[in-house]
């Protein structure tokens, strides 16, 4: 649980999900998140097939995270201070980076 300092030189971000999968994979993105309904039985595998399917299209397209943010973090980001809180999935490796 000890902080790590990274670098995001190119990340896709968003304030929902399907704005991110919109960005990834154009107008009909997301029908990916229309597939994995939590009632589902097999809602976590579903989950780890299309968290596989955002990193891949993520990275063969350039980036290097994915960022997600709620609309008080939008709100927070337009009066000019940082968001409380960010969901941030990096690509790189921190072993790497040392």
């Amino acid at each position: 649980m000890e902080p790590e300092k990274v670098t995001v030189k190119n990340p896709i971000f968003g304030f929902s999900e399907k704005e991110i999968l919109n960005q990834l994979f154009g107008k009909k993105g997301d029908k990916y998140l229309d597939r994995v309904e939590k009632a589902d039985k097999d809602f976590y595998q579903k989950r780890i097939e299309l968290d596989k399917k955002m990193y891949q299209k993520a990275k063969s397209s350039g980036y290097d995270a994915i960022v997600l943010m709620t609309e008080a973090g939008k709100k927070s980001l337009q009066k000019g201070r940082k968001p409380n809180s960010i969901e941030l999935n990096l690509f790189n490796d921190l072993n790497n980076q040392r």
